[in-house]
């Protein structure tokens, strides 16, 4: 149980640093009872921004308005508790098509790259860590297009950054797909 919380605490502090662009700060320096206002900066913004991650990656809701929240967001280590407790879990079979998404990401950048898939997560430097670059960010797009149907614009490309920037931008045409 305890490494569990663990997990959660690094993946929600991990989580943080990715959305909110955080800077001088990895998961494993992040303390988890740090104040995320008053110690990380984060404002109503930023924690609505890592709240709709949160529910998107962990299937949580948070009731807009609630005293709760402010209890739930005070810290990491409060945050990945209340997921903990309130998470869909994880041996649900059906993958979720954000984890669907990145895990054809990973496949492609493995089968396509060599990279261990092991080593790769939602916060890998596409450019600074994996070296690639356009001709290898476009065969990685057009693979995604024929696995998950999504046609990422040129006008959007400038914007992936992690592998977790292409997982979100796969996301939300899906989801723009959906609702057409």
């Amino acid at each position: 149980m305890r490494n569990r919380m663990k997990a959660f605490e690094r993946e929600i502090a991990a989580l943080t640093i990715e959305k909110l662009m955080l800077t001088g700060v990895t998961p494993d320096t992040m303390d988890a009872d740090g104040s995320l206002v008053e110690d990380y900066g984060l404002d109503s913004v930023d924690l609505l921004e890592l709240a709709m991650a949160i529910g998107r990656r962990y299937g949580i809701e948070f009731q807009d308005g609630s005293e709760e929240n402010a209890l739930v967001f005070r810290s990491i280590r409060t945050l990945a508790a209340h997921v903990e407790a309130n998470h869909v879990p994880a041996e649900d079979p059906q993958l979720t098509f954000e984890q669907l998404a990145f895990q054809e990401i990973v496949n492609g950048l493995s089968d396509m790259f060599g990279f261990p898939p092991e080593t790769l997560s939602r916060h890998t430097q596409l450019v600074e860590e994996l070296d690639l670059d356009s001709l290898d960010a476009l065969d990685l797009i057009v693979r995604l297009q024929d696995k998950l149907g999504a046609r990422i614009p040129d006008s959007r490309l400038m914007e992936l950054r992690t592998i977790g920037d292409v997982v979100d931008i796969v996301v939300e045409l899906n989801e723009s797909a959906k609702a057409s």
